[in-house]
């Protein structure tokens, strides 16, 4: 049952009874001073505290209201005839007087305490909802599936939930915080205002596991499409890590705290990543259609501008992830052409976002350590490739060398035979040409003369007798006095054959220029 307050006169005073604790620091603001041995408030009259005490939901006891009647002595219709009469007394009884405006909001609110003074539950979605002077204010209006039942305008109703019960229920509201199009159950009771006659239903309590139950149900039906359609696993099946993914598409609230987050991290690293920021909405109505039109801004551009997509947003409720428990963005997310990490803020959920991305990371400093590191690894892994090929190199090094030395150890040893080879070769020609030389001059120690061409070949007597015999040539003698060769320059003026002892030739030839002996 919600919590009833009533406030009657006594005296000069109002007294307040009825569960006043949750809301004692509001009526000491109004000039309340609480009586323990009544276990009430009292406050002094005054219009304005009168309206803020209905305001805080005390309902005064109205008396039956007072009608002033123009047709007849009849007096004014009462509650009892309310409940008890028969509708055509009630109708006849009405029908018989006039109203004022204030007595017929007593009337009706009379009704409502008699009828409808009881709590219940009451299932809708929030619409315009605000807040003000603490106090939230929003409609509740018909589900989805029950305003596809009616035509028309949906039906909705005024909803009020004060401070002081905001903060009975502080650890609901955080577990399920109020928001705009949320499917809710309520627990509430009836309020009717006399100022513009205005029923509202004040919120005595709220069950945060429907609305979190019908968002499951929502999710789970968003990932059985998405696997209908091939696109659950489309991210891991399709797309690899790079070793250097330094190029990176952010999408978060530009200004945020994830941004900063997630820049200072990478500042932290020294490496020199390129971000190009998107700016989107993560939180509210506009999320879907901010984070699809960056997917698409990114498909539009050159596949060589990015290396991969990070979505990060800061932490908060569980109720949060149902922005990024989206259809459109997990399509968006699956057919991008990169691969994209996310990093919602959420330690123990996890959303579709989440689920269809090729990586998943709990905060924005996580996401961006993960870059860091990957290409942190990618730099160690050249680097070890670089070690690894220096030490091949100079183990082949030290290989080719050490074949080298033995070549060259065996060349040496070859070159040095063959040199001895020559050497003995050279030596044996050596004492030939002595020989052939000691035995050609012989014939000029003895005596005779050779002679030879310009050219230098011998000539015998034959050469002489032929069409091109020379004219010029050159006489080789021996002079024994100098022990040295002779050479002699001839021109030939004349070849005569005459009858010697023997067939022959004789030659007059004539001196030319004398030769200096040979050695």
């Amino acid at each position: 049952m919600a919590p009833r307050r009533a406030v009657t006169r006594q005296g000069d005073l109002l007294k307040l009874s009825g569960d006043t604790f949750t809301i004692k620091e509001e009526l000491k603001r109004l000039g309340a001073r609480y009586d323990g041995g009544q276990k009430c408030w009292f406050v002094a009259q005054d219009d304005s505290i009168a309206k803020k005490l209905e305001f805080l939901g005390f309902l005064a006891i109205p008396n039956p209201p007072e009608v002033i009647s123009t047709s007849s002595n009849k007096s004014p219709l009462t509650t009892h005839e309310l409940n008890e009469g028969s509708q055509e007394g009630v109708s006849e009884r009405a029908n018989e007087s006039v109203w004022s405006v204030s007595q017929f909001s007593l009337f009706v609110e009379n009704i409502f305490r008699q009828h409808l003074s009881f709590d219940f539950w009451i299932v809708g979605e929030i619409s315009s909802l605000k807040t003000s002077s603490g106090h939230v204010y929003f409609d509740l209006l018909e589900t989805e599936q029950e305003r596809t039942l009616h035509t028309g305008r949906a039906a909705s109703v005024s909803c009020c939930l004060w401070a002081g019960k905001i903060r009975l229920l502080a650890d609901k509201l955080s577990e399920c915080p109020l928001a705009e199009g949320m499917k809710v159950k309520l627990q509430v009771h009836c309020d009717f205002r006399r100022e513009g006659s205005r029923l509202s239903l004040i919120i005595d309590d709220l069950d945060p596991s429907f609305t979190l139950g019908d968002l499951t149900i929502k999710r789970q039906q968003i990932v059985r499409e998405l696997k209908r359609r091939g696109l659950y696993d489309r991210q891991r099946n399709t797309h690899r890590w790079s070793l250097f993914p330094v190029r990176i598409a952010l999408l978060t609230a530009a200004g945020s705290r994830a941004h900063s987050d997630f820049m200072d991290e990478l500042k932290i690293s020294g490496l020199a990543f390129r971000v190009s920021l998107f700016d989107c909405h993560m939180q509210g109505e506009r999320v879907q259609d901010d984070v699809t039109a960056a997917f698409q801004l990114i498909a539009d551009a050159q596949e060589q501008e990015f290396d991969c997509v990070v979505i990060t947003r800061g932490g908060g409720s569980r109720l949060d992830l149902r922005w990024f428990d989206d259809l459109e963005i997990g399509k968006a997310i699956a057919y991008c052409s990169l691969p994209v990490m996310t990093a919602i803020g959420h330690f123990d959920d996890v959303s579709v976002a989440d689920e269809v991305a090729l990586l998943a990371e709990k905060t924005p400093t996580g996401a961006a350590r993960f870059l860091t590191n990957l290409v942190g690894q990618g730099f160690e892994l050249i680097l070890s490739q670089l070690e690894r090929g220096a030490r091949h190199a100079h183990l082949r090094v030290q290989r080719e060398r050490q074949t080298l030395s033995r070549f060259d150890l065996r060349l040496e040893q070859v070159t040095q035979r063959r040199l001895e080879r020559e050497r003995d070769a050279l030596e044996q020609a050596t004492r030939a040409l002595r020989l052939v030389r000691t035995t050609a001059a012989q014939p000029l120690r003895l005596g005779y003369s050779l002679l030879k061409n310009g050219q230098g070949r011998r000539l015998s007597a034959d050469d002489f007798l032929t069409s091109d015999a020379p004219d010029q040539v050159q006489v080789q003698l021996w002079s024994r006095q100098k022990n040295a060769q002779v050479l002699l320059d001839m021109q030939v003026t004349g070849i005569h054959q005459s009858p010697l002892q023997g067939d022959g030739l004789e030659a007059i030839v004539a001196p030319g220029s004398p030769q200096p002996p040979s050695p």
